[in-house]
Protein backbone atom coordinates (compact mmCIF):
# COMPACT_ATOMS: atom_id res chain seq x y z
CA UNK A 1 0.00 0.00 0.00
CA UNK A 2 1.62 3.55 -0.85
CA UNK A 3 0.15 6.97 -1.12
CA UNK A 4 1.80 10.55 -2.26
CA UNK A 5 1.90 13.67 0.37
CA UNK A 6 1.94 16.32 -2.46
CA UNK A 7 1.25 19.03 0.13
CA UNK A 8 2.69 20.38 3.40
CA UNK A 9 0.49 18.62 6.98
CA UNK A 10 -1.35 16.94 4.72
CA UNK A 11 -4.11 14.39 6.71
CA UNK A 12 -4.54 11.06 4.61
CA UNK A 13 -7.16 8.88 5.70
CA UNK A 14 -6.34 4.85 5.14
CA UNK A 15 -9.03 2.12 4.44
CA UNK A 16 -7.69 -1.07 3.04
CA UNK A 17 -9.41 -4.21 2.37
CA UNK A 18 -6.59 -7.16 3.01
CA UNK A 19 -6.88 -10.67 1.44
CA UNK A 20 -9.10 -12.99 3.22
CA UNK A 21 -6.53 -15.69 3.74
CA UNK A 22 -4.28 -13.26 5.94
CA UNK A 23 -4.97 -14.52 9.49
CA UNK A 24 -2.42 -12.02 11.08
CA UNK A 25 -0.01 -9.07 10.63
CA UNK A 26 3.10 -9.92 11.93
CA UNK A 27 5.28 -6.23 11.33
CA UNK A 28 4.85 -3.58 9.41
CA UNK A 29 7.43 -1.64 8.01
CA UNK A 30 7.76 2.00 5.92
CA UNK A 31 9.78 2.99 3.17
CA UNK A 32 10.03 7.10 2.27
CA UNK A 33 10.76 8.08 -1.13
CA UNK A 34 10.87 11.74 -1.77
CA UNK A 35 11.49 13.14 -5.33
CA UNK A 36 14.33 15.32 -4.59
CA UNK A 37 17.71 14.33 -2.99
CA UNK A 38 18.53 17.72 -1.75
CA UNK A 39 16.94 16.87 1.57
CA UNK A 40 18.29 19.36 4.43
CA UNK A 41 19.82 16.48 7.00
CA UNK A 42 17.22 14.61 9.26
CA UNK A 43 14.02 15.16 9.28
CA UNK A 44 10.50 13.99 11.23
CA UNK A 45 8.42 13.17 8.72
CA UNK A 46 4.65 12.61 10.04
CA UNK A 47 2.63 10.20 12.22
CA UNK A 48 1.19 6.95 11.52
CA UNK A 49 -1.69 5.53 13.03
CA UNK A 50 -3.16 2.08 11.53
CA UNK A 51 -5.99 -0.17 13.01
CA UNK A 52 -7.64 -3.30 12.28
CA UNK A 53 -10.52 -5.55 13.35
CA UNK A 54 -13.09 -2.70 12.60
CA UNK A 55 -10.82 -0.19 13.98
CA UNK A 56 -10.98 -1.95 17.71
CA UNK A 57 -7.66 -2.58 18.00
CA UNK A 58 -5.00 0.01 17.15
CA UNK A 59 -1.65 -1.81 16.02
CA UNK A 60 0.73 0.56 15.27
CA UNK A 61 0.64 4.36 16.30
CA UNK A 62 4.08 6.09 15.15
CA UNK A 63 5.84 8.80 14.37
CA UNK A 64 8.14 8.65 10.90
CA UNK A 65 11.63 10.02 10.41
CA UNK A 66 13.56 10.88 7.11
CA UNK A 67 17.23 10.42 7.42
CA UNK A 68 19.88 11.29 4.87
CA UNK A 69 21.86 9.07 6.07
CA UNK A 70 20.36 6.08 5.49
CA UNK A 71 20.52 4.81 1.87
CA UNK A 72 16.76 3.96 1.33
CA UNK A 73 15.11 5.17 4.37
CA UNK A 74 13.64 1.45 4.73
CA UNK A 75 12.41 1.25 8.43
CA UNK A 76 12.07 -2.32 9.03
CA UNK A 77 9.85 -4.30 11.22
CA UNK A 78 6.84 -2.22 13.78
CA UNK A 79 6.39 -5.57 15.27
CA UNK A 80 2.34 -5.78 16.00
CA UNK A 81 1.68 -9.87 15.68
CA UNK A 82 -2.25 -9.09 15.18
CA UNK A 83 -4.74 -11.62 14.63
CA UNK A 84 -7.45 -10.24 12.20
CA UNK A 85 -10.55 -11.29 14.14
CA UNK A 86 -13.53 -9.57 11.64
CA UNK A 87 -13.85 -7.91 8.22
CA UNK A 88 -9.96 -7.95 7.29
CA UNK A 89 -9.67 -4.15 6.55
CA UNK A 90 -6.52 -2.37 7.75
CA UNK A 91 -7.38 1.61 8.69
CA UNK A 92 -6.30 4.80 10.03
CA UNK A 93 -4.31 7.93 8.70
CA UNK A 94 -1.11 9.24 8.28
CA UNK A 95 -0.46 13.28 9.29
CA UNK A 96 2.42 14.80 7.43
CA UNK A 97 4.43 16.95 9.92
CA UNK A 98 5.59 19.03 7.16
CA UNK A 99 9.07 19.05 7.87
CA UNK A 100 10.48 17.22 4.92
CA UNK A 101 12.12 20.20 2.97
CA UNK A 102 15.19 21.25 0.80
CA UNK A 103 17.75 23.59 2.00
CA UNK A 104 15.96 26.63 1.09
CA UNK A 105 12.78 25.73 3.30
CA UNK A 106 10.33 24.16 -0.14
CA UNK A 107 8.35 21.44 0.81
CA UNK A 108 9.73 18.07 -0.58
CA UNK A 109 6.62 16.01 -2.05
CA UNK A 110 7.49 12.27 -1.09
CA UNK A 111 5.26 8.95 -1.44
CA UNK A 112 5.18 6.88 1.44
CA UNK A 113 5.27 2.60 1.35
CA UNK A 114 3.70 0.26 3.87
CA UNK A 115 4.83 -3.23 3.43
CA UNK A 116 2.61 -5.63 5.70
CA UNK A 117 3.75 -9.05 6.67
CA UNK A 118 0.92 -10.74 7.08
CA UNK A 119 0.51 -14.64 8.26
CA UNK A 120 -1.80 -16.97 6.19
Amino acid sequence: MSFKVNQPNAIIKLDAKLAKHYKAINSISTHIIPRLSSIESQNECGELSLSINNAKEQILHTTLDFDTKLQDNYHHGHQCNAALHTNNRISGYYRDSGRLKTESGEFIPYTLKLILECKL
